[in-house]
């Protein structure tokens, strides 16, 4: 999925080689520092305003927007599972380690997709946005260090700081969806995963375009989904009307 939510970010963060991790984790180490520091002195003056205080919720942070990638195959859709490794687990875990947060900080992250995807689903632009402390870390310095930690088949394209009235679920104006069928003949190695793939069979025709093209064109427009998605009729505020610009 690829909402366009149009940010301007930094590019890059896709380290190489083994030497180029060591050399961000590195500089990520002396630069964490300053977060940590900062998260110690917040607590302390919480603690020593009010005795009851037991939460260690980020007092000072900032939020960050991101354009992420991702190669679907081997993770349980985009959405937080308690027992799955999904690709929003995934991406907390790094910023849990950049930012120095123990284990029950994760929620204080607040990180938001602009929609989910299924069990294999690949993205090449996703948008999320998510809470992070304050730091002097430069944001590609930041974006460099996210991605270090995260495993080949998750990369932050772009990073940037935003205000607190970005949303990326609720800011999303479009989205772009694509479905691969690979029909007969011999499935090419790189689309294994990546396409559906129609064996060849005496007993099946093949598929006709013409006709596929017709029966989609019926979906531009502007409709409702209703049938199709998990609306809760106690929410007022949802709406399951959206329109399809165009079926290629």
């Amino acid at each position: 999925a690829s909402p366009s939510t149009g940010f301007r970010g930094s590019r890059g963060g896709f380290p190489s080689s083994s030497r180029y991790r060591r050399r961000t984790l590195r500089t990520l180490m002396k630069r964490r520092s300053v977060v940590g520091h900062a998260r110690a002195s917040s607590s302390t003056a919480s603690s020593t305003s009010s005795a009851s205080s037991t939460s260690t919720s980020m007092v000072s942070s900032s939020r960050y927007a991101c354009r992420i990638a991702y190669e679907g195959t081997h993770f349980a859709g985009w959405q937080y599972q308690t027992n799955e490794v999904s690709v929003a687990s995934t991406l907390e875990k790094a910023l849990m380690k950049i930012g120095n947060l123990p284990a029950d900080e994760r929620a204080a992250l607040a990180l938001v997709g602009a929609g989910r995807t299924d069990a294999g689903v690949h993205a090449n632009g996703q948008v999320a946005h998510f809470t992070f402390p304050q730091t002097a870390m430069p944001t590609n310095i930041l974006q460099k260090g996210i991605n270090a930690l995260l495993p080949t088949t998750v990369r932050i394209r772009n990073l940037s700081e935003v205000d607190d009235t970005f949303h990326a679920r609720y800011g999303a104006r479009r989205k772009t969806y694509t479905y691969l069928i690979v029909d007969g003949g011999i499935l090419p190695p790189h689309y294994a995963n990546r396409a559906y793939y129609r064996r060849p069979s005496s007993k099946r025709m093949s598929l006709n375009l013409d006709r596929l093209t017709e029966a989609a064109s019926t979906l531009v427009g502007t409709h409702d989904f209703a049938s199709l998605s998990n609306f809760d009729p106690q929410k007022a505020d949802q709406s399951t009307v959206r329109t399809v610009d165009r079926v290629d």
